[in-house]
């Protein structure tokens, strides 16, 4: 039985290697998501007061992490217009 543990601990090295490099292959690329412009005329809550999200004043509903509430707030301010493209 002994045998059979140490010659799986390679396998599971190598899988668990493999994996991990799969995942820094696999690295989040932001210009893969959608690009939305506007003027912001108020921000989305959490039933506990956190900003999770905008609203542009032609309806649009942007959606962020509450875990960002404070950098939402301190980064983007309702009337705040994104700029133009010119």
């Amino acid at each position: 039985m002994r045998h059979r543990k140490t010659a799986l601990l390679p396998a599971i090295a190598a899988l668990a290697l493999s994996a991990a490099s799969a995942a820094a292959q696999t690295a989040f690329d932001p210009a893969g998501l959608p690009e939305t412009r506007g003027t912001v005329r108020q921000y989305t809550l959490t039933p506990r007061g956190d900003i999770d999200g905008l609203i542009l004043t032609d309806g649009t509903e942007v959606k962020a992490p509450p875990h960002l509430s404070v950098q939402l707030a301190f980064a983007v301010r309702p009337g705040d217009a994104s700029p133009s493209t010119d």
